[in-house]
């Protein structure tokens, strides 16, 4: 007897504001997907370009939510209260999804039990939608396979691509959302991919499937040196993501205390920046020793932790101790690098060359 195939649902939800230019490509993408068991959902959040004139021209093809402009946080909230799919993928409007990405995704989440995210490498196209030779995340970082609660605890961070990289189980998001939507107004990304494999497996696909624009809107690219508010701002976005694991936490283990927000190298380092560039303006009271110290011995922790790649965890307990004794002409140079790697050059290049011939 032949085994019977199961289609899923899957809810694609794009959230867009102000990029009508961009917004037809994106719906046409999800429309032409192999995969034939979809239902698109076009969040608008407010725009004052064309882009209702574009969700309108597609009719009852999509389901339109229309909203006032909120931020991220409250688009992706209300396409996912909107949406019926078992398995969901917030696709930015200035994306797009590759042909057969959906069913890759399915076959993923139908190959075990208890997936509760897939997530695929994007290629970077510009604003013309030229492909370029960049993959996000570039192919010699690993992308994890498995359960990683456990390794969360002990290093909660994990490589995982930007939004329209990823797919989520309905039932996973059902217990993050809806997000808190003044913090995230922007970087929904770090609240949904840093909770949602708090519930279940995790699959990487070694395979781009979409791309991934970039452009004079949206391209980080063009800062020169970092920009401390965003900094900080990525910061308060950690805490909140902390503080929402440990409410995840208290539930699933409620005798258990737990800490991660003192082994988040991510929030370390941006703390570490503001501290250091402008003490009298960081929100937060710490003490740049301790907190350099901190990242020192998680990185040269990292470096014997066969998921990280052990020759960038020493170049970063490098970083962290040149950080703490570097004047602020080159504290501001060792950020700068840090955090814009197509400029890593000077220093940074030196020291990863040193690294990489003791490897």
């Amino acid at each position: 007897m032949e085994e019977k195939k199961s289609y899923p649902l899957v809810s694609v939800i794009i959230n867009n504001y102000n990029y009508g230019r961009f917004l037809a490509e994106a719906i046409n993408s999800v429309l032409n997907q192999t995969y034939q068991n979809i239902e698109l959902i076009v969040v608008d959040d407010g725009s004052i370009d064309n882009s209702r004139e574009v969700i309108a021209s597609y009719g009852e093809t999509i389901i339109s939510v229309l909203k006032e402009n909120g931020g991220q946080a409250s688009a992706i909230n209300q396409g996912f209260a909107a949406s019926q799919g078992e398995i969901v993928i917030f696709l930015d409007s200035d994306d797009i999804l590759l042909p057969e990405i959906v069913q890759s995704v399915v076959t993923a989440f139908e190959s075990q039990s208890n997936v509760a995210k897939v997530q695929y490498r994007l290629q970077k196209i510009n604003a013309i939608g030229q492909l370029t030779e960049e993959i996000v995340p570039a192919k010699h970082w690993h992308m994890p396979t498995g359960d990683l609660r456990e390794h969360i605890l002990k290093v909660p961070n994990y490589v995982w691509p930007p939004t329209s990289g990823n797919a989520f189980a309905s039932v996973a998001l059902h217990q993050i959302l809806p997000m808190p939507e003044s913090i995230f107004r922007v970087a929904v990304d770090i609240y949904l991919n840093d909770l949602a494999v708090m519930f279940g497996l995790l699959i990487s696909l070694d395979e781009v499937g979409a791309y991934y624009r970039m452009h004079g809107d949206n391209d980080s690219k063009n800062l020169k040196t970092v920009n401390l508010n965003i900094l900080r701002e990525d910061s308060q976005r950690f805490y909140a993501v902390h503080s929402k694991r440990k409410e995840i936490l208290k539930k699933l283990s409620p005798h258990k205390v737990i800490d991660t927000e003192s082994k988040d190298l991510k929030l370390i380092m941006g703390k570490i920046i503001s501290l250091k560039l402008d003490p009298a303006n960081h929100p937060f009271q710490d003490n740049l020793f301790l907190l350099c110290l901190r990242g020192f011995i998680y990185s040269v922790f990292n470096i014997f932790n066969p998921q990280e790649r052990w020759h960038v965890e020493l170049l970063m307990s490098v970083w962290f101790i040149l950080m703490f004794f570097a004047p602020k002409p080159m504290a501001q140079y060792l950020a700068d690098n840090l955090l814009h790697a197509e400029k890593r050059n000077g220093l940074m290049n030196k020291l990863r060359t040193i690294v990489q011939m003791v490897g």
